[in-house]
């Protein structure tokens, strides 16, 4: 998790989930995991407070993978650089 700045100069968080092999079941627990209020409200408790710019980055990548961040609508990152962008930030709800 880092800060950035958007070119309209809106500060978001990238929020980067990690794997040696990445499946299309991790993407999937990523996303809702990103998307839940009480983890969104567990980040904002520690300065961490969204919009959030998501990806996920995997050294093998399974062919079932990229559908899924395509779906799910998260960026899909390779030691080679960008796969598929973000479509778009996930703005915090909290409960």
């Amino acid at each position: 998790m880092f800060p950035a700045r958007s070119p309209e100069g809106q500060t978001l968080w990238v929020l980067i989930e990690a794997k040696a092999r990445l499946n299309s079941r991790d993407v999937v627990r990523w996303s809702q995991r990103v998307r839940s209020s009480g983890w969104q409200q567990d980040l904002r408790e520690r300065g961490i407070p969204g919009p959030y710019l998501v990806y996920v980055h995997g050294i093998r990548i399974d062919m079932g993978a990229r559908g899924e961040a395509e779906r799910q609508g998260v960026g899909l990152l390779h030691t080679h650089g960008e796969l598929i962008a973000p479509k778009g930030l996930i703005y915090p709800q909290f409960s």
